[in-house]
């Protein structure tokens, strides 16, 4: 009898010099995905900056918050108080803002290291300078982590610069990529340069209610791991940007004291689900505001301390961004793109496990419509589902990590 036919074999196997016209065709759907993914996010970027450029003179809010930004820089070099009203309505309206009420920013006078090339330029051409920097960092940003995922082919990381928070940071004037390059810094350096690592955490001294979760647990590391030079680098940092300012203007910090008494921040519209909380249960009660971020924090040392011999912070810290991000008792949508390695990290974990992705394009869809295209302003409660929705996002890709998180494979590069 003959033998039987030999089964049939794939095109590789036949041809062993030869790639199987399937792998060929999964490359150009691939390739053709990446060029459609680059100039999507080139148009949206496009057609954000124009239209936000080209808000017209006269706009009551042409500026957004970079207008309280430019002004106090404007003020501090020539040491004069950068808290003083009068002269903040005067510099703002000169610039063609069409308010009654000066723009005053009340961050600590921290930010006034930050915004001192400011006082040297226009107010337009510093807005635009301002809109190229937060993009080169949130350029940079994604580099960065790209690079610690281990360079992968594919452009996902790319969706990051249409990120709705990061979107709306630059379109509101805010500093929220600047912060989120600060976060990444600190991922890409706490192992090798600790030093550099804790100085790159510094400009979080502006908003410490932001990661207070994460920072309790970093506080606890650095304590067992007696890592001094890292907290040597967030101490020297932080002097040299007190420093500064105070020398060109003795009274800041009294001056920033009388400015912080005549406001009432808690009567402010912040769209948290901590402010949600305190209008549900008891509006006049300020205290209750903070309940839900009291309890991430005593969650975040023990969710550390369970960890503590094996914490690493590409991977059990993200968590901590996300929870200090949706138990803020203050902050705006433009603060949530320091979740950017969180929600990323998540992206990577589906497409490695062929999951569907659908869900954050559809999150971040409904985010970068909400932020660009319909321009909702940020002291609105249409905001509140962002922050959740990110950290639901992280759940679902990284599920039944919690109960078993030896199981877990590290998102990104792991290090102790």
């Amino acid at each position: 009898m003959p033998p039987p036919p030999p089964q049939e074999r794939s095109a590789s196997a036949a041809h062993p010099g030869v790639e199987p016209r399937t792998s060929k065709l999964v490359d150009h759907l691939r390739a053709f995905a990446a060029a459609t993914l680059i100039v999507a996010c080139v148009c949206t970027m496009i057609l954000t900056y124009v239209r936000l450029i080209g808000n017209g003179q006269g706009s009551p809010n042409r500026y957004g918050d970079f207008i309280e930004y430019w002004a106090a820089g404007q003020l501090i070099t020539h040491h004069a108080n950068p808290y003083d009203s009068a002269e903040i309505l005067r510099l703002q309206r000169a610039a063609g803002e069409l308010i009654t009420e000066p723009r005053i920013s009340f961050s600590p006078p921290i930010l006034l290291f930050f915004v001192l090339p400011l006082g040297y330029v226009s107010a337009p051409a510093g807005q635009i300078g301002w809109i190229v920097a937060q993009v080169m960092a949130l350029g940079l940003s994604l580099w960065l982590l790209w690079r610690m995922h281990g360079r992968p082919r594919n452009k996902w990381h790319l969706l990051g610069l249409v990120f709705g928070p990061a979107v709306t940071s630059q379109m509101a004037g805010q500093i929220g990529d600047f912060l989120l390059l600060s976060v990444v810094l600190f991922l890409c350096l706490h192992r090798e340069r600790p030093f550099w690592a804790g100085a790159a955490l510094m400009p979080f001294a502006l908003k410490p209610h932001l990661l207070l979760p994460f920072g309790l647990a970093l506080v606890l590391w650095m304590a067992l791991r007696r890592c001094m030079p890292m907290l040597g680098g967030f101490l020297l940092a932080l002097a040299v940007a007190l420093a500064v300012p105070l020398f060109l203007d003795p009274q800041l910090w009294m001056q920033y004291r009388a400015t912080m008494h005549q406001v009432q921040v808690a009567d402010m519209p912040v769209p948290t689900l901590s402010v949600g909380f305190r209008l549900l249960v008891a509006k006049q009660a300020v205290w209750v505001e903070f309940l839900p971020e009291a309890c991430a924090c005593v969650w975040a040392v023990v969710y550390f301390w369970r960890r503590r011999h094996a914490w690493d912070w590409n991977r059990d810290g993200l968590l901590l961004l996300l929870v200090g991000a949706v138990a803020t008792p203050y902050g705006f949508n433009s603060d949530e793109a320091i979740v950017i390695p969180a929600v990323l990290a998540g992206l990577y974990r589906v497409l490695e496990e062929r999951r569907s992705a659908l869900p954050l394009l559809v999150l971040g869809g409904a985010a970068l419509i909400e932020a660009a295209v319909a321009k909702v302003p940020m002291g609105t409660f249409y905001y509140v589902w962002t922050a959740p929705a990110w950290l639901g996002w992280y759940i679902y890709a990284f599920r039944g990590w919690g109960s078993r998180g030896a199981a877990m494979r590290p998102a990104v590069e792991t290090g102790s």
